[in-house]
């Protein structure tokens, strides 16, 4: 049980910062986009 534990740890701890990549890299396109203009 401990194994199985360990294991879907890291996969939950991944998990907002999968979402936090995601918003940055949303905003680094649209802050392109505004420096474009």
């Amino acid at each position: 049980r401990k194994i199985s534990s360990n294991v879907l740890q890291p996969r939950a701890s991944t998990l907002p910062i999968y979402l936090l990549l995601a918003k940055t890299q949303s905003f680094a396109e649209g802050f392109q986009r505004v420096q474009s203009i």
